[in-house]
C-alpha cells in the first residue's frame, strides 16, 4: 500500500494516496446524541439541503449544513426535532411517500415500528415486529409505483405501504435456508434496477442473510438465491470494472448493471448478471459496514467505490486501485454522498461514533 501524506492547511486535513484523489475536510462539527445514521435532503417544505440524524434515542434531528467557510462554530445548528416516540433510529430514508410534491422522512427502530413524517408531522406509523428493524429500502419502478421495505431482526421482510402491509417473506421457509439448521438473519438490503446482460432491466429487492445467502426478490417472491464466500454486509449499485473485463455476452445497448458486495472478511466482490465474480476487486482486511458510490459525469468512466466499517477512516477505491484514504476522528457509523457544485468533486459526510460530524470533499 502506497503511504499516506498529509498536509494542514487553515484547520482542514488533506489526506492523500494518489495526487489524482484528495480528500479535504471543509468542516468538523459536534453533536449531543448519539448517531445511528444520517442523509442529506431537501425535506418537508424546505428550499435548502438539510443533514438528517437519527439518534439513539429515538429522535430525528434536522440540522443546517453549514457552508464551507463556516468554522466559527463547534456545534451543528438545529432546525427540528421529529419525536419518533419509538425505540433507537436503525435505518433512514428520504422519498416521497405522500405524492405531495415534498420529500418525506421514514425511519425505522429497533423496536419495530416504522414511522414516516409528512411535512414535520407523524403521517404514518406501523409495527411491524418485535423484533429490531435494522434495514430500510425504498422499491420504486419509472412509472411512480413504490413500495417500503424493511427487514427485522427475526429474518423477515416486509413490502408495505403506509397503510396496508402488501407482503411478508420469511427466509427460514425458503428451500434453500431448511437445509441449514440456523434461523437466517439480514445484514443488508438494496432495493434496485437492473440492467441484465440481454439489456432487460427489472427492479429486485436484495437481501444478504448471515447464512451466505444473497436473495433476489420481486414482488415478493424469491425469484433467484446465490451463495457466497463470505457473509455480506453492505451492498451498492454502481460501474465498478469495465464490462469486457467480466467477459460477458452482452446483446443489450446498455452495460449490464454491477453490484458491490462487501463481507465481514473485509474483501469487496463484484456481482453482474446474476453472477458473483470471486477474484476480490478489493479487501481492506477489516469488516466493512458501508459502501457508497462517488457519480461520474461520463457513463463510460468506472466509478470510485467508497468504504467505512470497524476502522476509522474512508477509503477510495477507483479502478481496484486504493487512491485516497481520510482518517476520521472514530469508527464511522453512517455516511452520505452528495453531490459537489464543481465538476469532478463530492462532498461526503460522515457521522462517527464518537458524535462528530466532518464534511469531506472528495476531488478527482
Amino acid at each position: 500500500m502506497m503511504p499516506t501524506s498529509w498536509e494542514r492547511q487553515e484547520n482542514s486535513v488533506v489526506n492523500t494516496v494518489s495526487k489524482k484523489c484528495t480528500c479535504t475536510c471543509l468542516w468538523r462539527k459536534h453533536v449531543t446524541h448519539n448517531i445511528n445514521t444520517i442523509k442529506v435532503a431537501t425535506v418537508f417544505r424546505d428550499k435548502q439541503a438539510s443533514l438528517i440524524i437519527g439518534c439513539e434515542d429515538g429522535v430525528l434531528r434536522i440540522y443546517s449544513l453549514p457552508s464551507e467557510t463556516d468554522k466559527s462554530q463547534d456545534t451543528l445548528e438545529i432546525k427540528l426535532n421529529l419525536e419518533t416516540k419509538g425505540g433507537p433510529i436503525q435505518s433512514l430514508m428520504a422519498f416521497d411517500v405522500s405524492k405531495l410534491g415534498s420529500t418525506d422522512l421514514i425511519s425505522a427502530d429497533s423496536r419495530g415500528m416504522v414511522t414516516i413524517f409528512c411535512n414535520g408531522q407523524i403521517s404514518a406509523r406501523k409495527s411491524l415486529s418485535k423484533d429490531s428493524v435494522s434495514c430500510l429500502q425504498v422499491d420504486h419502478d419509472a412509472t411512480g409505483n413504490f413500495t417500503i421495505i424493511a427487514s427485522d431482526g427475526s429474518g423477515v421482510i416486509h413490502g408495505f405501504m403506509p397503510y396496508k402491509h402488501l407482503w411478508k417473506v420469511r427466509l427460514a421457509d425458503t428451500a434453500i435456508q431448511k437445509t441449514i439448521p440456523q434461523l437466517p438473519r439480514i445484514k443488508c438490503l438494496l432495493a434496485t434496477s437492473l440492467i441484465g446482460a440481454s439489456g432487460q432491466e427489472s427492479t429486485y429487492v436484495i437481501a444478504a442473510d448471515d447464512c451466505k445467502n444473497l436473495h433476489f426478490l420481486q414482488q415478493g417472491i424469491v425469484v433467484v438465491t446465490l451463495t457466497c464466500q463470505s457473509v455480506i454486509t453492505a451492498m451498492c449499485k454502481g460501474y465498478f470494472v469495465p464490462t469486457e473485463e467480466l467477459e460477458l455476452a452482452t446483446t443489450g445497448p446498455e452495460a449490464p448493471s454491477q453490484v458491490a458486495l462487501a463481507a465481514e472478511d473485509g474483501s469487496v466482490y463484484i456481482m453482474c448478471n446474476f453472477q458473483i465474480y470471486f477474484d476480490e476487486y478489493v479487501n481492506v482486511k477489516l469488516p466493512i459496514r458501508q459502501l457508497g458510490t462517488l457519480p461520474e459525469s461520463n457513463s463510460s468512466n468506472v466509478q470510485s467505490l467508497l468504504c467505512t466499517g470497524n476502522f476509522n477512516h474512508l477509503v477510495v477505491y477507483h479502478d481496484k486501485k486504493l487512491v485516497a484514504k481520510y482518517e476520521t476522528t472514530d469508527w464511522v457509523s453512517s455516511f452520505t454522498v452528495v453531490e459537489g457544485t464543481q465538476e469532478g468533486s463530492h462532498q461526503v459526510i460522515v457521522g462517527c461514533c464518537n458524535n462528530t460530524v466532518e464534511a469531506i470533499k472528495i476531488a478527482r
